[in-house]
């Protein structure tokens, strides 16, 4: 039976603490010594933003005679990690093409910030079935502002884990204003708060260069450095080779090569 069911084949109670199978009722077919009312079996209301109790409450609904938590969570033999898990794998929750399609219609005429605002209200209020999978298809949209930011100082700067991780912090700061919890509750990555989210644009920009064009770059321009370049880039890499930490100031007069160097 479903657990809505139970009251109209048991009584509560009170004093033990347990249910006790009916004495009077309508016998149930089949089913000798049994017997049926027409009690209503009322399951308390949860708010969708406790989304875990959420699906806990939909998994009572559907999943007949469980006979403990781990019960809601097996689906085909399969133990799921989250009641959302199960949901899911039962195919309970609805998908996110509704939301799918709000979200293409904002990233086409709504700034960066209004998006992630959108998406951090869909996170806490709207009960995505996948929020990851709408983040990872709108998260350069979402993070387009914080590029063009970095873009003005570094022309050549992509998309990278520094920039996503910076819009995640938004998100979330967003969506704990809104119902008081991180990202990680409803299913999502949370952002890595650390001493690294204090670094300066021109930090981020310093680990963000392309090892392997360097490198080609070094090989093909080292070769054209005239002798008193050389002997300047050799001092400088020999220190950094050593690991002692040294100040150079490069004086030489306008268009002697100072900026190859």
């Amino acid at each position: 039976m479903l657990y809505s069911e139970v009251p109209r084949y048991y009584t509560w109670n009170t004093s033990r603490k347990e249910w006790k199978r009916r004495i009077q009722g309508a016998p149930v077919a089949n089913w000798p010594g049994v017997k049926s009312s027409d009690a209503f079996g009322r399951v308390y209301t949860v708010h969708v933003t406790n989304f875990e109790c959420f699906c806990l409450r939909l998994l009572l609904h559907h999943l007949r005679s469980p006979i403990g938590y781990k019960d809601h969570k097996t689906v085909n033999g399969q133990e799921c990690a989250t009641y959302r898990e199960a949901c899911e794998a039962l195919h309970l929750l609805e998908n996110d093409n509704h939301w799918d399609e709000t979200m293409m219609e904002s990233e086409q005429c709504h700034s960066p910030a209004k998006i992630r605002d959108l998406y951090a209200t869909l996170i806490s209020s709207c009960g995505l079935s996948n929020a990851h999978e709408l983040w990872d298809k709108y998260k350069e949209y979402m993070a387009e502002d914080i590029l063009q930011r970095l873009q003005q100082t570094h022309a050549n700067m992509t998309y990278n884990e520094h920039i996503y991780n910076e819009a995640l912090g938004k998100i979330e700061d967003e969506v704990m204003a809104m119902v008081g919890k991180k990202l990680s509750y409803f299913g999502m990555i949370s952002p890595q708060r650390t001493i690294e989210n204090e670094l300066s644009d021109e930090i981020i920009c310093e680990t963000n260069y392309n090892i392997s064009a360097l490198q080609q770059q070094v090989a093909e321009f080292v070769p054209r450095l005239l002798l008193e370049q050389k002997r300047v880039f050799d001092k400088v890499l020999g220190q950094i080779e050593s690991g002692n930490g040294a100040l150079f100031f490069l004086d030489a007069p306008g268009g002697t090569g100072k900026t190859f160097l």
